[in-house]
């Protein structure tokens, strides 16, 4: 069973505008002061609780009739997870690979996923305390997303401005297992993460939609299938008599895939580790969090049309954005 605890040493000796405030100031915050609730409740990491916070695509199932949950999703979730797997190892296959190479998916994408996590927590606390050994260590942004990057770096702002420091000690991360794949086809200036955040306009099967940026303005339509998902410029939408969007045929389809895409893989593992909010002041008073439970992440490529040479980085971490991406 995971467990979640939080110790209190000598509290009252920290800076106490960080552990007396209860807003913080971001576009996720509510008002200029930042605080030890700010922290514990808005950071990406999830640092209060036993669980990730909860993928709104997964949601979405939950409203399924029983045999649609039951059968047809998992099925249709298999058959989708063997195409994209062919997909993957198609664009990631070496060029002088023999026949007999051993695939990308799932073992050799793993290993590097395993190392993405270890050096995450590696880095994560040198934004915040600025302890770069040299120009050539890695730094967060080197494996962030610009997009989660800045979830972070909001918060380590706030840290330097009030003097503490964070510390993260991992004891264990355990128990990798891919989880699900996603695909989102479309062209390059408007395809850049599969954590595209959208409304459901029609829902046409279970787990087929079509979802809709900016209905009132400027519209973008993204036709979603399972693990596939498809930016349509908004000339190819048709939308009936009862106001739903109709299917699109498999020729228009086609056409979307042709332009490219980006490949995003979630990725499972347990973790035990130990946080400290350290008051550079008095480095004796520490606030400590231990957090021992199951941690979700998701790498994402950059967009690709063929054989794909680039790097994957960190695009999500405890669902911060899969958590508001089905509206």
């Amino acid at each position: 069973m995971f467990q979640f605890r939080v110790s209190l040493i000598r509290i009252h000796s920290i800076k106490s505008r960080f552990f007396n405030t209860e807003t913080g100031s971001s576009k996720r915050f509510t008002s200029d002061r930042y605080g030890l609730e700010v922290f514990t409740k808005h950071y990406p990491l999830v640092i209060k609780g036993n669980r990730p916070r909860e993928s709104s695509y997964n949601d979405k199932t939950e409203d399924l009739q029983w045999y649609d949950k039951m059968l047809l999703v998992p099925i249709r979730t298999y058959l989708a997870e063997m195409t994209t797997r062919n997909w993957i190892n198609l664009r990631f296959k070496e060029e002088d690979a023999d026949a007999d190479a051993t695939p990308y998916m799932p073992d050799e994408f793993m290993k590097g996923a395993k190392v993405a996590l270890t050096e995450f927590f590696k880095v994560l606390p040198n934004d915040v305390n600025q302890t770069y050994g040299n120009s050539l260590t890695l730094k967060l942004s080197d494996i962030t997303t610009k997009r989660l990057f800045e979830e972070f770096h909001q918060h380590h702002l706030e840290f330097q401005r009030l003097g503490l420091e964070l510390h993260i000690k991992v004891h264990s991360l355990t128990d990798f297992e891919k989880d699900q794949t996603w695909l989102l086809f479309g062209p390059k200036e408007r395809v850049t993460t599969t954590l595209t955040q959208a409304q459901i306009h029609t829902s046409i099967a279970p787990m087929v939609m079509w979802r809709v940026q900016n209905p009132d303005k400027n519209p973008r339509w993204l036709f979603k299938e399972m693990s596939f998902e498809y930016d349509f410029p908004k000339d190819k939408v048709v939308i009936n008599d009862d106001g739903e969007a109709e299917p699109p045929t498999f020729s228009d389809r086609s056409e979307v895939t042709r332009e490219g895409a980006i490949l995003g893989i979630d990725v499972k593992a347990n973790i035990h580790a130990t946080i400290s909010v350290v008051d550079k002041e008095n480095p004796d008073s520490v606030w400590t969090s231990t957090i021992q439970r199951p941690i979700n992440f998701r790498l994402e490529t950059s967009h690709m049309k063929k054989r794909y040479t680039g790097s994957w980085k960190i695009a999500d971490i405890d669902n911060l954005f899969a958590s508001e991406a089905y509206e």
